[in-house]
């Protein structure tokens, strides 16, 4: 009988409430586990159902794993774009990846890690 109560179902998929789980972190400083942010991930993926609405939703449960928690975030600024991984080759000279560090710095990006053979 719970049919009589319930209006409508919003199903979400995996990949947005990993957005959710990031975005809350990275707005709110929240931390939450995946079943805890369904309520975000719902108004996020039927935003016209909610628009110019004042919603309410239960944010609840830490039980995430840390190293979950990490990919998600990793994986959330590659989708994101703010995380991306290139591969340069440059010739074999003195100061050479020194200009392309620089490069990177004044464009505001940091180097995260770096692969450097000089056999090939």
């Amino acid at each position: 009988m719970v049919a009589v109560l319930i209006d409508y179902i919003i199903i979400v998929n995996e990949r947005q409430i990993e957005w959710a789980i990031g975005a809350l972190i990275e707005y709110q400083r929240t931390i939450s586990e995946g079943a805890g942010v369904a309520g975000l991930t719902a108004i996020y993926a039927s935003e016209k159902r909610f628009c110019k609405k004042r919603v309410g939703i239960v944010v609840c449960g830490r039980n995430i794993d840390s190293r979950l928690l990490g990919t998600i975030l990793n994986r959330t600024s590659i989708s994101d774009g703010r995380l991306v991984r290139t591969r340069i080759g440059i010739s074999d000279e003195p100061g050479m990846l020194a200009k392309i560090a620089h490069s990177i710095s004044q464009n505001q990006s940091n180097i995260i890690e770096l692969y450097h053979q000089r056999s090939f």
